[in-house]
């Protein structure tokens, strides 16, 4: 089953998200539902299938990268 979500993001980061996706050929509602899949997963592939910043990976550990 699928439903739509509506988020707010910094318009830099849709910019190049939006050229991430049109390069890779895979839809932006794709590329959100393999983070999430890949966050939610124990043993996750997902680093080797794109780049995850520190930032991102932040999000998966609750770590902030930029604080010591």
């Amino acid at each position: 089953m699928e439903t739509e979500l509506t988020i707010k993001i910094d318009k830099n980061i849709l910019d190049t998200v939006e050229k991430y996706t049109k390069e890779h050929k895979i839809s932006i509602s794709e590329l959100i539902e393999k983070f999430f899949k890949s966050m939610l997963t124990e043993k996750s592939d997902a680093d080797n299938i794109f780049e995850v910043t520190p930032f991102v990976k932040s999000m998966r550990t609750g770590i902030n990268p930029h604080h010591s």
